[in-house]
Formats: structure tokens, sequence, C-alpha cells
């Protein structure tokens, strides 16, 4: 119980570390927008300011620099981050950002996150980034999201910032993340800093899938290391698409429609995995009709929803199977007598409970939020399968030298009963002749006690 006391505690130090490292925003200012201008400290010059606050607001409209000098313009005012659809306003369509920043530094490096599902933003007039082309209808748009790094001038001590984007397809519309400003090597470090750990675990996940695959084509008929082999895969092709920055580094231009509903479709395939990885490690089958068809139903409607277009919300339905397997988990996978296992259900409990909180409280204010439930679930299933595999080899390597003993106790019973029943049959017909040979026989029966007690004791 110590040791598995130890692992757990490893694995939740390992979860919050990265939780705080990668999730939680550092180094910020407590500068604030407020009615479209924001000031930023130069004694802050150390740290990141987040362009949160009061934004100008033009819902309907894809204005540019142009169209604010040559007429005055009555903006609304909105709170960034968040969805537009928040304040009031329809959740598909486009409009205009404008933020006037003031600083007394002459330039700073901006981290332009994504939207969805198109943007453009031009600093002082000028167009500096563009994902996609945004549209006042679904057919105008070209879709694309990426985010990127952008050099912010400030000409008299002022900045102007226009954001134009639309959205026809996502569950969120708008900036529904911090756009941040900072001196080049903060803000670098800042967005890289993340970035370059989640690589790191991404690394790990497909070392893993790697290696459970083989393991799998050498042992086919334990096809949970197969399942855990997709959980890894899946996780990991998850993960690069949601964070963007990592699928820019392969894909130059951001990810596309196609691309944004294979990132719902892992989402998917990753929950499917972890149901799999449940039955087969716990040996459980999905028991009666209804079972089957709500875990087939919910399958089918999320994947709809993600080839179709539908609601992303849909995809939540994938929460069914899961928490159902973790309740078939706690009632057949013997969990009081292996606590490896109990661990296991109880991360798709956290991962069932957390998932709706992080979604709709948590995934506009921190970085890939759902990284920290997902890695100790991760984890839990890697540990469960290590566990079982040494269980296993102790087992074989307990019957090979059980195997081994007999073997040798064969071989070795063998050359003294020769002598003895040779000098039984030379008692037999010559009598005479036996004294010697029988003294012979003794000793030799005396040799094989000595070593059927020899090997017993080693057995035990």
């Amino acid at each position: 119980m110590k040791r598995f006391t130890a692992i757990a505690i490893c694995i939740t130090a390992i979860c919050a570390a990265m939780f705080y490292f990668i999730s939680v925003p550092h180094n910020l200012s407590e500068a604030r927008a407020k009615g479209g201008e924001i000031f930023l400290p130069y004694s802050d010059s150390g740290k990141i300011y987040a362009l949160d606050g009061e934004w100008e607001f033009y819902y309907g409209e894809l204005y540019t620099p142009k169209d604010f000098e040559l007429s005055t313009l009555n903006p609304q005012l909105i709170d960034v981050p968040s969805s537009w659809d928040e304040a009031g306003y329809p959740l598909y369509g486009c409009a205009t950002y404008r933020l006037t920043a003031f600083a007394e530094e002459e330039s700073l490096r901006m981290f332009m996150p994504e939207i969805i599902d198109s943007s453009t933003v031009w600093i002082n007039g000028e167009k500096v980034f563009e994902a996609g082309i945004p549209g006042k209808t679904k057919e105008e748009t070209k879709t694309s999201v990426r985010n990127g790094l952008v050099n912010v001038r400030f000409e008299n001590g002022q900045a102007e910032i226009i954001v134009q984007a639309a959205n026809y397809g996502w569950r969120t519309s708008g900036l529904v993340y911090s756009a941040t400003l900072g001196q080049d090597g903060v803000i670098m470090d800042g967005a890289a800093y993340p970035r370059m750990l989640l690589a790191f675990i991404m690394g790990i996940l497909m070392a893993m899938s790697m290696y459970h695959a083989v393991l799998f084509t050498y042992r086919p008929n334990e096809k949970v290391y197969l399942a855990f082999s997709l959980v890894c895969l899946f996780a990991c092709a998850r993960f690069t698409l949601e964070t963007n920055s990592l699928a820019d580094l392969f894909i130059r231009g951001g990810i596309g429609i196609l691309l944004t509903k294979a990132l719902v479709m892992f989402f998917i395939l990753h929950s499917g995995a972890v149901v799999f990885f449940a039955y087969c490690a716990f040996a459980m089958k999905i028991n009666g009709k209804f079972q089957r068809t709500v875990y087939i139903s919910a399958y089918a409607v999320t994947t709809a929803a993600a080839l179709f277009g539908w609601s992303a919300d849909l995809v939540a339905l994938t929460l069914i199977p899961l928490a159902w397997s973790a309740v078939d988990g706690f009632r057949y996978g013997n969990i009081r007598e292996n606590p490896y296992n109990g661990l296991f259900v109880f991360a798709i409990i956290i991962a069932v409970v957390l998932y709706p909180s992080i979604i709709f409280f948590f995934d506009d204010s921190l970085f890939v939020p759902g990284i920290a439930p997902n890695l100790f679930l991760t984890l839990s299933q890697c540990v469960m399968l290590s566990v079982s595999y040494a269980e296993t080899k102790k087992r074989e390597e307990e019957l090979a030298r059980k195997t081994n003993f007999y073997h040798k106790m064969a071989h070795d019973l063998l050359t003294p009963l020769t002598i003895v029943s040779t000098s039984i049959q030379l008692a037999v017909f010559k009598p005479e002749e036996a004294s010697e040979e029988l003294q012979v026989s003794q000793k030799e029966i005396m040799k094989m006690a000595r070593k059927i007690n020899d090997a017993l004791s080693d057995i035990e």
C-alpha cells in the first residue's frame, strides 16, 4: 500500500506541475482596458500585458482602418476575452473589435490568439496578421485558425489595434482568448515555454503509443496494449490540433475547417479508446441491448456533429460511455484488491466531472486546461498496465523456476534410480555378488535424499 500511495502522490504532483506551468498564465500585469482604451505602465515592462477589458465592438460589420478615418462610428463596448454571444449577440456572424493602447515603449511584441474560425488584424492601419478571410456570410468566409506573434509600434505613445472576426460553425465567436503584449523576450518566453513543455508531453505520448503497439504485435491476445496505444495516439493528435501553435509548425496558415472537424473527431476517438481500454483491462463486456444502444448512439451523434458541423457541444455526449465504463469498472474491476484499478476508475470520474467545468468556465482563461485531467488519466492507465505487466512477468518467472526445478529433479533422480535398479537386479540373480553393490545403492539413495531436500528448500 505504501508503494501505491507514493505512486499516486507522484502522479498527482506531476499533473499539478504541468497544469501550473502549461495552463496557468504567469507575469500578467493588472492593467485593464476601459472604454476601448488601455494604458500600459512602464514600470511593468518585465510583465505581460493581457489586453483584457472593454473593447470597442461593431457587430455585423467588417471595418478597416480607413472606415475609422473617413467617418465617426458609434461603437458598442464588449468585455474581452469572451464569446460575443454571451453579450447577447447572435453566435454566428461577423464583427470588428478596436482597442487603442498607450505605452511609453517604442515597440512591443503582441501574441495574437486563435480566433475561430477566421480573423484579420491591423496595427496602426497596417495589416499584420491574417487567418483565413472573414466574411459577412458563410459563403464569403474562408476558414482558418492559427495564432502568431506581431510587432506593435507605438506612434506618439499610442497604437491602434483593429481585429476582424467571423464565425459560422463553432460554439464560440470572437476574442475568446486574451491577446497579450510585452517585451520581445518576455512575450516569447510566455508563449514558447508552455508550448515547448506541451510538445515534450506529446513526444512522450507518441513514444508510449509506439511501444505498446509493438508490444501488442508480440502479444496479440492482450488487446489492452492496443487500446492504450490508441489512447496515447489520439490524445497526442487531439492536443496537437487543440493548441494550434503545435499544428502551425507543420501546417502553415493554421488549421482550416477540415482540421477543425478532425480535432473534434480525435476528441471522440480518444474518449472511445479510453472506454475500450477499460473494458479490455477489466475483462468486461457491454451488457444488454440498452447499454449497447446508448454507446452506439452517443458516438454516432457526436461523429455526425463533427462531420456535418452541428453544435460542438454535442461532443459532451461522449461522457456518457466514459461515465458508464467507470461504473462498470467500479463494479467489476476488483478495485478493493487492486488499488491501481481503482486509481484508473477515479481518473475517469475526474475527467467526466471536470470536462464541463473546463469547457464552460476555464477554456477562455487558461491555456489547454484539459491537459491536467487527461494526463492524470493516461498516467493512471500506464501505471495500471505496468503493474499488471510486472505481475504477469513475475508469474511467468515463477512458472519457469518451477518448470526448471521439475526438469532438474527428473534428471537428478534418474541416475541414482538406475543404479538402485541395477543393484536390486544383481541381488536377485547373483546374491553372492550383491553385498558391495547394495552398499553403493545405499550411498546413492542417501545422495538422492539430500538432493531432494536441497531442491525443496530452494523452491520454498
